[in-house]
């Protein structure tokens, strides 16, 4: 995955702006020949009612990302979310999640 540094900075500060609470967006760019390349990070609203502990994105504002950027001809590519004060793996409440 190749994230242009725009859409890197972007997640960061989104990050450094809802610490101490975990953050979450989506990722969006392309994929071509199995090669996934993230042009932009937009940031969502984390609806999780634990939001220190979790991220939770309404599907409603998914799917409007989601076809805003297709309008673009552009692709959803992941999704991002923030570990405040954890490592940077998958926590517990991740894992139950997935």
């Amino acid at each position: 995955i190749r994230i242009r540094r725009a859409a890197w900075r972007a997640m960061i500060e989104h990050a450094e702006r809802a610490y101490p609470e975990e953050c979450c967006g989506a990722l969006i760019g392309s994929v071509e020949r199995g090669s996934h390349s993230v042009t932009r990070a937009v940031a969502l609203e984390n609806a999780a009612a634990n939001r220190r502990l979790r991220y939770s994105i309404r599907p409603d504002d998914l799917a409007g990302t989601d076809a805003a950027a297709r309008a673009e001809g552009l692709q959803l590519v992941g999704i991002y979310h923030s570990h405040p004060d954890r490592a940077a793996s998958f926590s517990p409440e991740d894992a139950e999640g997935a």
